[in-house]
């Protein structure tokens, strides 16, 4: 065993990416719709359904399931520092270029050039190479993608880099 972090090369672009994409793996969003039967009127809710990881047994059973959330935790908390300081630099970027405001307004006689400045400078930041230290693989086979048909491929696709055991067929 190495005593040596997992050190992950990417654009703060990516992390970003990581980041937003790991927080789907929560679950989907379903419209639950309740109806009041003396009056009639329906309410609908909005409810997250969580994904069943784990890799079945012979009996169905899913086993494991729990080192899935455990490391999509885990990279969500390294991924949040990356993400963090890109919001805390978009942020002092616009308070700067806003002469202390906190926000650029569309009235501004510079609005134009100001945005273009903002975005070249945001674009520098998010194309900037960071180290990632110690994220964690998904393991495909505790997926369960047969029982998580509500885990998309976009979701997946944003994701592969992260998910290790992938079959080769």
């Amino acid at each position: 065993m190495s005593n040596t972090p997992n050190v992950r090369k990417m654009t703060r672009r990516a992390a970003i990416a990581f980041y937003s994409t790991v927080q789907m793996l929560d679950g989907h969003a379903e419209d639950i719709v309740t109806e009041n039967v003396k009056t009639g009127d329906k309410n609908t809710t909005r409810k997250i359904i969580p994904f069943q990881f784990g890799k079945p047994d012979d009996s169905g059973k899913l086993l494991n399931g729990s080192k899935i959330r455990y490391n999509a935790a885990r990279n969500l908390a390294i991924l949040k520092e990356p993400y963090d300081a890109f919001v805390k630099a978009r942020d002092g970027h616009i308070n700067q270029l806003s002469n202390g405001k906190g926000s650029i307004e569309k009235d501004d006689p510079n609005y134009t050039e100001v945005m273009l400045q903002l975005n070249r400078e945001l674009e520098r930041l998010l194309d900037d190479e960071v180290d990632v230290i110690g994220l964690l693989d998904l393991p495909y086979e505790y997926l369960n993608l047969d029982g998580n048909p509500n885990l998309s491929p976009t979701i997946i696709s944003a994701l592969l880099p992260l998910i290790s055991g992938l079959p080769t067929e």
